[in-house]
Formats: C-alpha cells, sequence, structure tokens
C-alpha cells in the first residue's frame, strides 16, 4: 500500500515551496512583487481551468497499459523538467520564463495527482478498505511536505547554504531526484483492474452531466467549505502568530506542529470511519476544527506551550480531510457508474476527481480573499503595530469565518446519502448487471 502511493510524496513535496520560497525568489531575482503575484494567480487560474479538462481525458484514453499508469508516467518528464526551470532559473529570469514553466508544472502536477487519486479509488469497491487506501496515500503526501519543511530549515541554518535562489535549487533537487523512482515504485507493483469503458460524451455534456448527482452537489459543497475553513486558518497564521500572539520566531514550529499532528491523526480518523461511516466522521472533524479555531483565537499572547497544544489541536483536522474526501469520492463515482452502466456507461474516475481538486483549490482561494478583505476591513496594518481593538478584530475574524464554515460542512454532510449499507447495494446492483447472462431476442 505505501509502495503504491509513494508518487503522493512528490505531490506533498511540490506544494511547499510553491507557496511559501518560489514567490519571493523571484522577487529578489529582479521580477516586480506585483507581478510575481499576478504571475502566480494566473498560473493557479490556469491550474483550476485544467483539472476538470485532464479529468475527462485521463477517462477517455488508455491502452493496454491501463487508462491511469500511462497517465502518470508520462507526468514525470513533465514535472522534471519544469521543476529544474523553476526552482533553477537563469540569473536574470523573465516573467514568461517564471510564467511558461510555471503553466507547463501544474499540467504534469494535475496529471499526475489525478490520475494517481483515480487509480487509488478503484483499487477497492470495499466501503471501509478504501478510507485505509486513501489514508495510506495522505500520509505520503503529508510526509513529503514535511520533508521538505524539515530540509528548507535545515538550509536556513547552515551558513554554507548560500542565498535564497541557491537554497531553492537546493530544493529543487530534493523534490526532483526521488520523483522518478517513487512512481516507478508505484505503477511496477500494482496492476490495473479492467474497467468497464467510458462512452464518450462532448466535453460540454461531460461536465454538465456531473450536476445532476445529488451526492456529487453535497462533497463538493463540503470540500469548498472545508477549503476556506482551513485554508483561512492558513493564511492568516503567520500575522497572527507575530502580531497577535507575538510570538514571531514561533510560526514555523506551529506549522511543523499543526503537520505531525495532521500525519498521526490519520490512523484515529480511518478507525473512528469505520464505526461512525465516513461522512458523520468527516463532521465530527469539522466539528473539531471550529473547537480548535475558537481555542487559538483564545489564546493568551506569548504563551508559546498553550499554542503547542492548540494548534496540535487544529492540525488534527486536517489529517482528516484528504483522506475521507478521497474516500467519499469514491464512492460517489461507484453510483455513477451504477447509473452509467445501466445505459452502456462507464466509470469516471478521472473526472470525478478532477472536480474534487478544482473545490480544494477554489476553497483555499476564497479562503485568502475573504481573510485579506476582512484584515483590510477591520484597519489591520501588516508593517506596522497594531492597537488592541484592531487585535480583538483578529482575533473574532481567526474564530468566526472557520466556525462558520465547519457549520456549512456539517450542514452540506450530515445526511449524506451514501453510507456502508447504501454503498454495498451499489456494489451488488453493478456486480448482478455485470453477471447477468446477456439478454435474447
Amino acid at each position: 500500500m505505501l509502495a503504491f502511493a509513494a508518487p503522493a510524496g512528490s505531490v506533498g513535496a511540490i506544494f511547499l515551496p510553491m507557496t511559501v520560497f518560489l514567490p519571493a525568489m523571484y522577487a529578489e531575482l529582479g521580477i516586480e512583487l506585483a507581478t510575481v503575484g499576478i504571475v502566480f494567480l494566473i498560473a493557479k487560474v490556469w491550474d483550476g481551468v485544467t483539472d476538470p479538462v485532464l479529468g475527462v481525458l485521463a477517462d477517455r484514453f488508455g491502452g493496454r497499459w491501463g487508462r491511469r499508469r500511462p497517465w502518470i508516467v508520462a507526468s514525470v518528464p513533465i514535472l522534471a523538467l519544469s521543476i529544474h526551470q523553476i526552482f533553477s532559473p537563469p540569473a536574470e529570469p523573465g516573467v514568461m520564463h517564471l510564467l511558461g514553466w510555471l503553466l507547463v508544472l501544474y499540467v504534469g502536477w494535475t496529471m499526475l495527482t489525478i490520475s494517481h487519486v483515480a487509480w487509488a479509488s478503484e483499487l477497492s469497491e470495499d466501503y471501509d478498505e478504501r478510507s485505509r487506501i486513501m489514508g495510506a496515500v495522505q500520509v505520503l503526501s503529508l510526509l513529503g511536505g514535511l520533508s521538505v519543511l524539515v530540509f528548507a530549515a535545515s538550509l536556513e541554518t547552515d551558513p554554507a547554504s548560500g542565498a535564497l535562489p541557491d537554497r531553492v535549487a537546493r530544493m529543487g533537487l530534493f523534490i526532483l531526484l526521488p520523483l522518478p523512482f517513487l512512481v516507478a515504485l508505484a505503477t511496477a507493483t500494482r496492476r490495473e483492474a479492467p474497467r468497464a469503458r467510458q462512452v464518450p460524451l462532448p466535453w460540454g455534456q461531460a461536465i454538465t452531466t456531473l450536476f445532476v448527482h445529488r451526492s456529487l452537489r453535497r462533497l463538493i459543497t463540503a470540500d469548498l467549505l472545508i477549503g476556506v475553513q482551513i485554508g483561512t486558518a492558513a493564511s492568516l497564521h503567520v500575522f497572527f502568530v507575530s502580531q497577535v500572539l507575538e510570538l514571531p520566531d514561533s510560526a514555523s514550529v506551529y506549522l511543523v506542529v499543526m503537520m505531525l499532528a495532521g500525519l498521526a491523526s490519520i490512523p484515529l480518523w480511518v478507525k473512528l470511519s469505520y464505526r461512525l461511516g465516513k461522512h458523520r466522521t468527516l463532521c465530527a472533524g469539522a466539528a473539531l476544527g471550529c473547537v480548535a479555531a475558537t481555542l487559538v483565537a483564545l489564546l493568551p499572547s506569548a504563551r508559546f506551550g498553550l499554542g503547542l497544544v492548540a494548534f496540535a489541536a487544529m492540525g488534527l483536522y486536517s489529517g482528516a480531510r484528504e483522506l475521507l474526501m478521497r474516500s467519499m469520492m469514491a464512492d460517489v463515482v461507484l453510483e455513477d457508474s451504477a447509473l452509467r452502466e445501466a445505459a452502456a456507461g462507464g466509470e469516471r474516475a478521472g473526472t470525478f476527481f478532477a472536480m474534487l481538486t478544482f473545490t480544494a483549490k477554489l476553497g483555499v482561494a476564497l479562503a485568502v480573499g475573504i481573510s485579506f478583505v476582512a484584515l483590510s476591513a477591520i484597519g489591520f496594518d501588516a508593517e506596522a503595530a497594531n492597537g488592541p481593538d484592531t487585535l480583538m478584530r483578529f482575533r473574532l475574524l481567526m474564530a468566526s469565518v472557520p466556525i462558520l464554515a465547519g457549520l456549512g460542512v456539517i450542514t452540506a454532510l450530515w445526511r449524506f446519502p451514501i453510507d456502508a449499507r447504501r454503498q454495498r447495494e451499489l456494489r451488488t446492483e453493478i456486480e448482478a448487471r455485470r453477471t447477468a447472462p446477456p439478454a435474447t431476442t
């Protein structure tokens, strides 16, 4: 299982430098700060647009090596070349160098992510086993992110590591070198089971037919709100820790604590989903996120130890989100397959998981927008000291947006229509249809 999940480590490792180190490096290399922000925004929009397109393509095309394996293998040279160009740019990179290679990188990243998760959803049709599989993928993703964070911290404390561009170049090699071996490990240890062939639909219909599913609408609504809930706390983290908690040197430490807590909690969330069901477990996670946001907002200033406890509680929720959402989406794909096979259709796991990655990215984007607009509205100044009234309003913001989003998650998922019993019924229905003798005329 861990061998199959291995490529998720590279996916997790890419994310942190993309959001933390690369924008700062390109600003240092001579691109105006506002231009860097616009370039990364354009690339993120491109990333969201390509998700459903590549998802549909991944479902439509495949050969003797399967539907998922070719896309995963093909992503390796695309990612390798783009990572090298972005992390080790020329001394004076232009705007088009950054933008062009970001667009290429996001294509490779999407090819790998969607195909890998879609394949993971097809490894088992068992309701609980799917949570275990997605848990393994989530463990490797968090380990990848944690490893590059530790590596970056080691470079910062080493005087011989050089300036920021030198350190980022080393991070690129750290991410790039294991990538082909991790992909080879996954593709060599698993074989794809034969799947029902998808009947191609026109592009517009392929996307619009997704929204006839009540289960899908509920799930992507909840995923969007979870993105807002978690993303708001993440986007406000540095400002909150440095100015409200008066611990400017502890922001990175708290991030590591949150990642470790999320990693350690994954087996617990999987076990809890066996008892409560996936949707009720995710509701429990959303409720925990509300409590954790409240605890963080109420933290007294300059109390490092109490902050460790509160941020660890917040990190626990991150361990539930990915694995349970992906496991539930696999059940939605099963429901869609039951409907489509009755009409000689087929499975659309790539298309459905592309929708999930799109809503996750949109949720984070909305969180950043909401957070920074709200900070401006309360009069917060990032470059100067703020008064007690402004800091109190900041505390209210830190709690209120995650709580409202978390309550929305619970509302969307509490009566989610696919539980263990309904999933078994769908599997029985599909199996009966597949094994039924052909009709005679």
